[in-house]
């Protein structure tokens, strides 16, 4: 081998770097930085992207979810069927319904000290009930944004009908 081959630079295969990169938990959280940075500065543009990430949210609900519930009840049906893993069940049960109550405990207690929703200030009472008034008859979706919403688009815009082709859920697309 000569000393001009051993200082050459190896090739890069980018099919495999675009994997390691695409696969790293830090390009995840790069991503979702990104989608909230975006949301926050660009509100249209985020707005105009948003029927990729509806269209994606309905493969979600419409592939994944079915089959992470079926594969959990197939699971506990063969973990049920083993004697072994009979007794295991009785310890995660037991351990699941000790965290329920711990979790319900805490958060009781926490909003028995921090008592939530109530409104000290009369003048902010005054000014909430106002906005609330102003709604009209009936609004529970109340929401306060950050900034104002952007500009609606036509809802029989073409994206729409794209969006209606992909069920939220097979079965009721079924029925």
């Amino acid at each position: 081998m000569a000393v001009s081959d051993a200082a050459a630079p190896m090739p890069l295969d980018w099919r495999l770097a675009a994997k390691r990169i695409l696969r790293s938990p830090l390009t995840t959280i790069i991503m979702i930085l990104a989608g909230i940075l975006c949301g926050l500065y660009y509100p249209t543009f985020a707005h105009a992207i948003s029927p990729v990430a509806q269209v994606y949210l309905n493969f979600l609900k419409m592939v994944v979810l079915p089959y992470l519930v079926s594969s959990v009840i197939f699971s506990i049906t063969a973990m049920v069927q083993d004697p072994k893993s009979v007794r295991y069940l009785g310890k995660v049960g037991i351990a699941v319904l000790v965290v329920s109550f711990l979790a319900v405990l805490v958060s009781g207690t926490y909003s028995l000290i921090l008592k939530p929703g109530q409104i000290e200030n009369p003048q902010s009472r005054i000014e909430l009930g106002e906005f609330i008034n102003s709604q009209g008859s009936v609004s529970t979706d109340l929401a306060f944004p950050f900034q104002p919403p952007p500009p609606t688009a036509d809802p029989n815009g073409g994206h729409s009908i794209f969006l209606d082709l992909l069920p939220n859920n097979v079965f009721n697309a079924l029925a």
